[in-house]
């Protein structure tokens, strides 16, 4: 067992249920807004597997605040805990109707039996006038309230009910369709088999992985093998973050709050899997090199050495939501969020052009140093535009030497992107110029000797894939910067890409959809080119185009020997991309 783990325990889903301890849910939109898909799977392992059917682990941390003095903070497996005491408060509601049909003594007894057990799975006393009673505690308020008023069966308002509470209701109306559908189908008595489904719930067997203290927890949540761990490493931050807030200091933890949900909001909108990528990409654009498990203690140790009072705490939060919100942008390629935050309103294509291509190159590393430049250009003067477009540029054309050369190790250049956010913030005005050369300089000899290598890939890296637009522009934009060499002033927009052998034609061969084989025309010359044969393309369209690439193509013998042609232009095409995309 890992140092880190204080015990490690299998346990009944009824046994977690019965312990004296309160459970709270750190919670994003994940531990209660499932989709029907993701409820449906849960429901399916209950009801197709036989008892005791292991569910998964569940990591847990000792956790009290003013109102639970003895409880456990979960860090992975809310959503299960979360749904499956949804199944059982839908089972509860269930019989409580049925109660109400069936008026002979014996059957009230069962269903008092069967209610008693229910009621002990979702509270500590059979008594549910105290709220603080119940065993699933979740951080955000609103959450807690709407599910301690399911729990209790209490009538809901549904329209007071917010955005959040309105999902978690949405997901017991499913669960309760669930198991309509499931006692309708059953052949058994509904007693009978309400009966085993309750037994096969609450004999579902977990792991619990119980961990020393949140700092152990972060260190060890790659080596657990859970999905949602990486975002429950981003609960610890944000609970390791409102710890340092008084609860008696209700004003800031209320402004604290609504400002991490905005930062939570836009990364679920987006994708939520970025949220804790971003945390650690954040911390390398302003402090430098650290790995993923150092990460924790890092942002603990700055905290607890700078952070004095409320208003600081606050301020790290707003200024943590600010950068996510330009993350994200970036992440994204959100044309407009370039404009008016980074661009504030100015027009500059070539920027808008470059910020807009990072994500196709598809690559995590990058955004740490695009995170700095951005943040750099926004906030300080003397970092010129110029400056800004030839660094966006240089770290691009870096970005695509390393998609190519996939030999490249990402430790190497990953901490030399952190040197480079390191000397960022200490900028030096005059002396800037002369570190850009000498970073890119560094980053150069990385891949300067791998031409051999570069040219070997490029065919097979850059091939059209229909239905993947991302593919297909990154396909787009090399081929029309280079195009662009020879043809300056072209607009970027209009242009498109066209196969240049006929799709239809050579439907079955390999060499059809690969860079060799495609090129640049406008989208009325590729309407019109259409799935023509070569020589009358060349004729009638190519020959006569602005760019000076489409002119030659008779030089390959695109009608004779259409595979040796497609080769041949694409080792030209890549020893022209790997001059044009140098970053020296």
């Amino acid at each position: 067992m890992s140092s880190k783990i204080q015990q490690t325990q299998k346990k009944s889903y009824k046994e977690i249920l019965s312990s004296t301890v309160s459970f709270h849910i750190p919670t994003f939109q994940r531990a209660y807004n499932w989709k029907p898909k993701q409820l449906e799977q849960l429901w399916g392992s209950v009801i197709n597997n036989d008892k005791q059917y292991y569910i998964g682990n569940i990591v847990v941390v000792q956790h009290s605040t003013e109102d639970i003095q003895s409880g456990y903070l979960v860090i992975d497996g809310q959503q299960r805990l979360t749904t499956l005491s949804l199944f059982l408060v839908a089972i509860r509601n269930y019989i409580s109707k049925d109660k109400e049909k069936d008026k002979s003594k014996q059957q009230l007894q069962k269903h008092k039996e069967m209610m008693e057990e229910l009621r002990s799975s979702l509270i500590f006393s059979t008594s549910f006038s105290d709220e603080s009673k119940i065993k699933l505690v979740f951080s955000k308020k609103n959450l807690s309230e709407v599910y301690r008023k399911l729990v209790q069966d209490e009538v809901l308002q549904e329209d007071l009910l917010d955005e959040a509470q309105t999902r978690f209701v949405k997901n017991l109306r499913y669960i309760n369709q669930l198991l309509r559908d499931y006692l309708k189908e059953n052949t058994k008595p509904i007693k009978t088999a309400i009966q085993e489904l309750v037994s096969k719930i609450l004999e579902l067997e977990f792991i619990i992985i119980e961990c020393r203290n949140e700092s152990d927890v972060y260190q060890i949540f790659e080596g657990l093998n859970s999905t949602g761990l990486e975002l429950s490493v981003v609960d610890l931050v944000k609970n390791t973050v409102f710890k340092r807030i008084k609860e008696s200091d209700t004003l800031a933890l209320k402004n604290a709050e609504k400002t991490w949900e905005e930062m939570e909001n836009n990364f679920e909108q987006s994708n939520i899997n970025l949220f804790s990528k971003f945390l650690r990409h954040q911390w390398i654009s302003n402090y430098g090199y650290i790995n993923t498990s150092q990460l924790y203690d890092a942002i603990k140790k700055k905290l607890d050495e700078e952070m004095h009072n409320s208003q600081e705490i606050i301020k790290f939060v707003v200024d943590m939501r600010d950068d996510a919100a330009l993350y994200i942008a970036l992440r994204t390629g959100n044309s407009e969020f370039f404009r008016d935050k980074i661009l504030k309103g100015t027009k500059d294509s070539e920027v808008e052009k470059y910020l807009s291509a990072f994500i196709l190159l598809d690559s995590d590393q990058i955004y740490e140093v695009l995170l700095a430049y951005c943040k750099k250009f926004i906030s300080v003067d003397g970092y010129t535009k110029q400056q800004y477009t030839s660094d966006l540029k240089r770290l691009w054309n870096l970005g695509l030497l390393i998609k190519v050369v996939s030999s490249v190790n990402p430790s190497k250049y990953e901490k030399k992107f952190a040197d480079r956010c390191k000397s960022l913030a200490n900028y030096k005005g005059k002396e800037y110029n002369k570190e850009s050369d000498k970073f890119y300089v560094d980053l150069w000899d990385l891949v300067k000797d791998r031409k051999d290598e570069f040219l070997k890939n490029f065919n097979d890296t850059f091939v059209y894939k229909k239905g993947n637009d991302q593919n297909n522009e990154l396909i787009r934009f090399i081929l029309l910067t280079i195009y662009q060499q020879k043809n300056k002033g072209v607009t970027y927009e209009i242009k498109t890409v066209e196969h240049i052998l006929s799709q239809s034609k050579y439907e079955l061969e390999d060499f059809l959809h690969q860079i060799g084989n495609l090129t640049i025309l406008s989208r009325e010359m590729n309407r019109a080119a259409s799935d023509k044969d070569f020589g009358i393309k060349y004729q009638n369209y190519y020959s006569t185009d602005i760019f000076e690439y489409n002119k030659i193509l008779n030089k390959y013998p695109f009608d004779t020997e259409p595979k040796e042609a497609t080769v041949q232009r694409a080792n030209d095409i890549a020893m022209e991309a790997f001059k044009i995309f140098s970053i020296t």
